[in-house]
C-alpha cells in the first residue's frame, strides 16, 4: 500500500524537526529549541499555546521516529 502525500509531509516534517533539534544541539542552542517546541503543562511558566501543534513533532531519538 502506497504512503498518501499527506503521511509522507508529516513524515518529512517530523525528520526536519528532529534534525532541526539535533543540528541546533550541535551548534550549542538546542536546549532553547527544545524547551519552545516541547509541551509544558498550562499552568507551567514555560507553557505556549503553540506547543500544543509543536509536540506532535518532536521526538526523542531516531529510533523514536523509526518505529512511529
Amino acid at each position: 500500500m502506497p504512503i498518501t502525500p499527506i503521511v509522507k509531509y508529516l513524515i518529512i516534517i517530523n525528520v526536519a524537526v528532529f534534525a532541526l533539534v539535533a543540528l541546533s544541539g550541535e551548534l550549542g542552542f538546542a536546549a532553547g529549541l527544545e524547551d519552545a517546541l516541547a509541551l509544558y503543562y498550562p499552568t507551567n511558566p514555560k507553557f505556549e499555546a503553540y506547543q500544543i501543534v509543536t509536540h506532535f513533532f518532536m521526538h526523542a531519538s531516531l529510533t523514536h521516529i523509526l518505529f512511529n
